[in-house]
């Protein structure tokens, strides 16, 4: 109900939504117990998280309650939850790549859908997915990858560290074939997001 406080999910102790949702996600079609408080009484409650059919993690229809802040204080606020969603990006990638988590990737025409959904639950749920969408395209832009700002940034440091610079024909063919990879992938995607669709059918 409006107004809980979920103390811990499976056994494990929440105290911050993300770790909250990661628990779930990877519960699907399995009983979970829920200790939550409600007033002053502690409370616990058993429930099967729905496997989501598009992504394949457990759902069970909960969201953060909004609360309004002063302006000094909402700004600690934000970076703290900035620097928190950050550290759970970058834990979701580490799981993806070592074959803990499914891919769960999603394009251009993937975001617009989830962003017409969002949408309609008003507008400040659709400023924090605009802060979300931000927060992730800035870090995986800064991963070490080439084609992008982190490669472009490895590359700075690396002839800082031998003190001239780097051939830039060896430079420029590593980042054509980092931008080939990254146009391929997002064919990919983007198919993948039409399929979720289903517009072929």
């Amino acid at each position: 109900m409006a107004g809980d406080r979920i103390v811990s999910v499976a056994g494990e102790q929440v105290g911050k939504w993300h770790d909250l949702v990661a628990i779930i996600n990877a519960h699907p079609d399995k009983e979970i117990t829920i200790e939550f408080e409600r007033g002053n009484r502690l409370q616990a409650l058993t429930v099967t998280p729905q496997r989501d059919p598009q992504t394949g993690i457990g759902l069970i229809g909960i969201w953060p309650q909004t609360k309004m802040f002063a302006l000094f204080p909402s700004l600690r606020l934000g970076i703290t939850h900035a620097v928190s969603f950050l550290q759970f990006i970058a834990a979701s990638i580490m799981q993806m790549l070592t074959g803990k988590a499914a891919p769960d990737v999603v394009g251009p025409v993937g975001i617009i859908r989830i962003v017409g959904e969002v949408a309609k639950t008003g507008v400040v749920n659709l400023l924090s997915l605009a802060a979300i969408i931000s927060l992730n395209l800035g870090f995986l832009n800064l991963l070490p990858f080439p084609a992008l700002d982190g490669s472009r940034l490895m590359f700075l440091i690396l002839e800082g560290v031998r003190g001239r610079p780097v051939d830039p024909q060896k430079e420029s063919f590593v980042h054509f074939v980092g931008f080939t990879i990254l146009i391929f992938s997002m064919i990919i995607i983007a198919y993948r997001d039409l399929m979720r669709l289903n517009i072929f059918f």
